[in-house]
């Protein structure tokens, strides 16, 4: 079971716990994110800059944004579907990213990076989410749109040999 950060915790809710990889050993933690609960159908983080998220040349590797943008979506998502709520029985449906398309539009080179993702389509088997990201001066570096699947859970079959 995963130690998740009070902030994770609180946008995400009772399944939190869930997660097979302790966060603090996944590429999350590395980025070391704080979560922040806008209400229903938006979530936001805040990523600190620092090197390791560079590229050579002293900016924002491009993929970090990606990331971020995924990660939001993927949480919007869950929470959209209720993946997030406690319950006795494994969830019915699972989201997972279908499409990234994330466009750079300033270079970020230190400081933070503050990301806002708002749901745009809420169908039955897809969402689609807009991800905004600022640096520290409020200044707009990236937009990006994730598609996220929506489908349903399949049941591993249990096994007496396993």
């Amino acid at each position: 079971m995963s130690e998740a950060s009070d902030d994770y915790r609180r946008v995400m809710g009772a399944r939190t716990d869930a997660a097979f990889v302790p966060m603090e050993h996944t590429f999350l933690g590395f980025l070391r994110p704080t979560f922040h609960d806008e209400g229903p159908g938006t979530l936001s983080c805040t990523v600190p800059v620092h090197d390791g998220l560079k590229q050579p040349m002293g900016i924002v590797h491009g993929g970090i944004y990606c990331a971020i943008a995924e990660t939001l979506a993927s949480m919007g998502a869950a929470r959209e579907v209720g993946l997030t709520e406690a319950r006795a029985t494994p969830p019915d449906t699972v989201v997972m990213g279908q499409q990234n398309s994330t466009t750079f539009l300033r270079p970020v080179t230190g400081g933070h990076i503050r990301a806002v993702a708002v749901c745009r389509h809420r169908g039955r088997t897809t969402q689609v989410w807009q991800i905004e990201m600022f640096d520290a001066e409020d200044r707009l570096c990236s937009v990006a749109q994730v598609t996220m699947a929506v489908r349903p859970m399949r049941v591993q079959p249990t096994s007496a040999n396993s």
